[in-house]
């Protein structure tokens, strides 16, 4: 008789428990896998960030800094839930059928990277839109504090259940959670698709150079967009389609660090319009200490510096001129590229 059978829970029990708890850590490992890969292009982008932009504001080192400490955060929480799985309860199906604090946990802190990604991005589209369309990031704002606070439900519900088969068996889990998703996939598509009408607007009466570091953008956006929206609707539709199990493991861990990658990555790429530049976009960073580059303009070389703010592919002369350092480009090259004065900065 087995040991199982003698504590009083027969084999078949047995059985089914070791079969879920199989499912949970193959889903758990395949996702700790992915989102370590992650995880390293975190370490490498904040790595990049505070090399090539030491002189930034202190709230965007700190939002970096943020970001980096939860992205870490997770990762450590999942290695803690596989060890739980692997090593603490190793050939114990029973007390492997509970759920880890960790795991529950881990739930919550990507809700709040989400939040404030989501938000981010809301903020510079915000800065960026017409005051006609500024209700739009106003909206998605909305939208992801609504995901963010049904998700709180989720991961309550995590910690007031003993078993994964509990939770996954309790149908207002599942509802909550594809609605979650379903949410934070809008956002994601909002954001897309107003970051691209706004900068296909500004390519209006431009000059063609300028023009490429605007194709850039938006095919960045369009990038980062796609990313999280599928991961978001995948995780969404396992979720909803096969409730009791946890295939969506690899996407849910996934997200959290697709967004800290998003956010890292428009911090990081910061092109800067330059009068003789063939593609377009200069890179920013070769005088660490002044964020400027030179460029060589008709027998003249010219200083151009970026601005401070995230996201800002701001051309700023350096020289100073009766224009401000927000306008998009100086005197001299409103006349030449005939461009009319811009706002601020472009995501």
């Amino acid at each position: 008789m087995s040991e199982g059978a003698e504590g009083g829970i027969p084999p078949e029990v047995i059985a089914a428990l070791t079969a879920a708890v199989k499912e949970t850590l193959g889903a758990a490992f395949i996702g700790f896998c992915i989102g370590t890969t992650l995880y390293g292009i975190t370490m490498l982008q904040t790595y990049l960030y505070l090399k090539s932009y030491p002189k930034d504001p202190i709230w965007s080192k700190l939002l970096v800094g943020m970001f980096w400490a939860l992205d870490t955060f997770t990762t450590v929480l999942i290695a803690h839930l596989i060890y739980t799985y692997v090593v603490l309860n190793f050939g114990d199906p029973v007390a492997d059928e509970k759920i880890p604090w960790s795991f529950a946990l881990e739930n919550e802190i990507v809700d709040i990277i989400t939040l404030m990604a989501q938000c981010y991005f809301a903020y510079q589209l915000f800065r960026l839109s017409p005051k006609n369309l500024k209700i739009v990031p106003v909206f998605i704002a909305m939208l992801a504090l609504a995901a963010f606070f049904l998700d709180i439900k989720v991961t309550a519900q995590l910690f007031s259940n003993l078993s994964f088969s509990e939770a996954l068996s309790e149908r207002s889990f599942n509802v909550t959670g594809s609605v979650v998703q379903g949410l934070c996939a809008l956002c994601d598509i909002l954001i897309t698709v107003s970051l691209i009408y706004t900068l296909r607007n500004w390519r209006s009466g431009i000059s063609s150079r300028t023009t490429i570091i605007i194709d850039n953008l938006i095919l960045y956006a369009v990038t980062r967009g796609i990313l999280t929206a599928i991961c978001q609707i995948m995780f969404m539709a396992l979720n909803a389609s096969m409730p009791g199990h946890t295939f969506w493991q690899p996407f849910h861990q996934a997200v959290g660090k697709l967004y800290v990658n998003s956010v890292l990555a428009s911090l990081n790429f910061r092109p800067v319009a330059g009068p003789n530049s063939g593609s377009g976009a200069v890179p920013i960073g070769k005088d660490m200490d002044t964020n400027s580059t030179q460029i060589r303009f008709g027998g003249h070389t010219k200083s151009w510096a970026l601005s401070t703010n995230p996201l800002a592919t701001t051309v700023v002369n350096s020289a100073p001129s009766k224009y401000p350092a927000s306008s998009y480009l100086t005197q001299e090259e409103r006349e030449l590229d005939n461009i009319p004065s811009r706002k601020d900065s472009v995501v």
